[in-house]
């Protein structure tokens, strides 16, 4: 193992060795620009999509007690803009669920819940 090891290590150095500076260079920026493809295109893909918990705009006390019940339940949420609570979207309607059973919100629903 440890010769096939070293025997490639001496075909990539000969390699190395064998090409001039401007295809060292072009060689050296292809590879950091396909490493940061890669990486970016694995950050866009497995980031969490945050959605609002509710469509209609809370009162302020309202986001409190959601936040608190959010909170005891370890779910894991972020403030949007305007008294919105935002929460990653696969799991919107499981915490729409326990919440409206809960009771902290009237369950009056709007056209935009069904949607």
């Amino acid at each position: 193992m440890g010769e096939s090891l070293q025997q490639i290590k001496n075909q990539l150095n000969e390699f190395w060795s064998g090409l001039d500076k401007g295809k060292k260079t072009k060689l050296v920026i292809s590879s950091v620009l396909i490493i940061f493809t890669i990486t970016t295109i694995i950050f866009l893909t497995t980031r969490t999509k945050y959605v609002d918990l509710y469509s209609k705009q809370l009162m302020p006390g309202d986001v409190a007690l959601i936040i608190e019940q959010l909170d005891s339940m370890g779910a894991d949420w972020k403030q949007g803009d305007y008294n919105n609570i935002l929460v990653p979207s696969d799991e919107r309607a499981k915490l729409r669920g326990v919440l409206d059973n809960s009771g902290i919100l009237d369950s009056s629903y709007t056209i935009d819940d069904y949607f």
